[in-house]
């Protein structure tokens, strides 16, 4: 079964793999090969999968590759797995420490935006939260 990750920044990983992990907003999905035809909204977290092949551009759990994923779309249609998401992290170059001070500053910014009460503005704040926690999920598997 083939797993295409893609993101803004263009198609991350096109394999063959085993199994896959996705995070939804309801749960986590696990997707073996033939799996009935499906789609589901991709929620920011973990995404794992297994493959015979050895990727140093990846951190391991387990025997799964994993990936932190943001926001998008997964699709399977029996022979291949498409995961579109608006991001995409194989290794975090960032350090727990400085994702923790970009999280508490950006706490600190939706403080404030809460009061102005722009939707938009917090919208877009929490998206950026949601990444650098699926980044600081990640970290804990290097």
């Amino acid at each position: 079964m083939k797993l295409k990750i893609v993101s803004t920044e263009g198609t991350l990983y096109n394999w063959e793999i085993e199994e896959v992990i996705v995070p939804t907003q309801e749960w986590e999905i696990g997707i073996l090969p033939d799996h009935a035809m499906y789609a589901w909204v991709v929620q920011w977290w973990i995404c794992k999968f297994k493959t015979n092949q050895d990727n140093k551009d990846f951190f391991k759990k387990d025997e799964f590759n994993v990936i932190s994923v943001w926001d998008g779309v997964v699709y399977t249609d029996w022979k291949e797995i498409s995961v579109v998401v608006s991001s995409a992290t194989s290794k975090n170059t960032l350090s727990d420490e400085e994702l923790q001070k970009m999280k508490e500053k950006l706490e600190k910014e939706i403080e404030e935006i809460k009061t102005k009460w722009s939707i938009e503005d917090i919208e877009k704040a929490l998206f950026k939260m949601n990444k650098i926690m699926a980044d600081l999920e990640l970290n804990k598997y290097h």
